[in-house]
């Protein structure tokens, strides 16, 4: 069992991240009024097989976030005996508020304004209460996505606030003996969720149940590498060849899946699938000696691995900025200028717009939020 009540800095997950988020700026990438590209095989192979993939990294969020708020909670409970569930929610609130409201008021105020400016009067269809008491994702399965491309990302840190709220005192008040099966229950209860509702699109994606899995295949493996040392140790030796099995399944998963699974229930099956490989990368990442290679050496990706958590809340604005810029300089009448050259502008304003808002914004939040933490976490 590992024990550790210094701060905990897993430095292979930041680049981990932003080729998570990568993932999700190409889904929302690639669009392009013109019908002959459109239409054009290259650019619908391309968008299928290579763009469509961004709920994946969403996905991957999520188990990631199951991995690191497990870990320390455990580990918290651990070193201290108990979990101090207000100094967490605290914590939680300093990281994630500050960005996120930031981000509701540029989506219900500032960019319809900007709109309504250059004659379009299209006022926002999001009931904002929704996304101020972080249950936005019950507005897109039970009324309807924002048409705000800036708002209808926001889903996805609903249910993290959502797990969140309930995951300390889950932690806090079930023994750790226990938690396996309960741990297991939970990824059952989703499952079988997500069977029921397997025909209905915006549950399965959206809500709550349906997405919890994620987040507790995530939470398994931070209970394994955390207590079992004969799980820790396979990863820690784990040879290359195995490693590299690791890596074949999961980009066989990422870019097949839609062909391997096409007969399978696939939201009772997939979506544990996709949590237990990626945290088989986690895993591995953090811990095998043996790796082909560490996203930490990777130095410009792990420092914009740093800023993701801006760059998922901004990244609209970077695509709205490319769409601009693409029409004014003409950059958008071919397939690569639209695949390549368009998300590659968006990629790059949402990093500046995502270092600035790091910088001078976030920073002073995360100062607050580290002193208050028992067990720390790098940001």
């Amino acid at each position: 069992m590992e024990i550790k009540s210094q701060k905990i800095y897993f430095p292979n997950l930041d680049g981990l991240r932003f080729f998570a988020f990568f993932a999700v700026l190409l889904r929302h990438s690639g669009n392009t009024d013109f019908q002959y590209i459109n239409t054009n095989p290259t650019f619908i192979f391309v968008k299928k097989y290579f763009f469509m993939n961004g709920l994946l990294g969403v996905n991957f969020f999520f188990v990631l976030s199951g991995f690191l708020i497990t870990y320390l909670l455990l580990n918290e409970k651990t070193v201290f005996g108990k979990i101090d569930i207000k100094s967490f929610y605290i914590r939680r609130v300093l990281r994630i508020w500050p960005v996120y409201f930031l981000t509701l008021i540029i989506g219900f105020l500032i960019v319809p304004y900007f709109k309504s400016a250059t004659g379009i009067n299209e006022p926002v269809n999001a009931n904002p209460w929704y996304y101020i008491f972080f249950i936005g994702n019950f507005h897109a399965v039970y009324l309807n996505s924002p048409n705000s491309p800036v708002l209808d990302r926001l889903w996805s840190i609903a249910v993290e606030e959502q797990f969140y709220l309930i995951w300390p005192v889950v932690i806090a008040l079930v023994p750790v003996k226990k938690l396996p099966i309960t741990f297991s229950f939970l990824i059952l209860i989703s499952a079988v969720y997500r069977f029921i509702h397997n025909n209905e699109s915006e549950v399965v994606q959206f809500h709550t149940l349906a997405a919890m899995s994620d987040l507790v295949v995530g939470s398994w493996a931070a209970y394994l590498i955390f207590f079992k040392d004969k799980f820790k140790s396979f990863f820690e030796n784990i040879p290359q060849w195995q490693v590299l099995i690791i890596y074949l399944l999961t980009f066989s998963i990422l870019f097949g899946y839609k062909v391997i699974l096409r007969n399978v229930p696939c939201q009772l099956v997939f979506q544990i699938l996709f949590g237990v490989v990626f945290s088989l990368v986690i895993l591995e990442q953090n811990y095998a000696r043996n790796s082909f290679f560490k996203m930490s050496n990777f130095k410009w990706i792990s420092k914009w691995g740093v800023w993701t958590y801006g760059l998922y809340c901004y990244h609209a604005l970077g695509i709205y900025a490319a769409i601009l810029i693409s029409k004014k300089l003409g950059f958008n009448t071919t397939t690569f200028e639209v695949l390549v050259t368009d998300t590659l502008i968006a990629l790059t304003v949402s990093l500046l717009i995502s270092w600035l808002s790091y910088k001078y914004f976030e920073t002073p939040f995360l100062r607050l939020k580290n002193k208050l933490q028992k067990v720390k976490a790098h940001q």
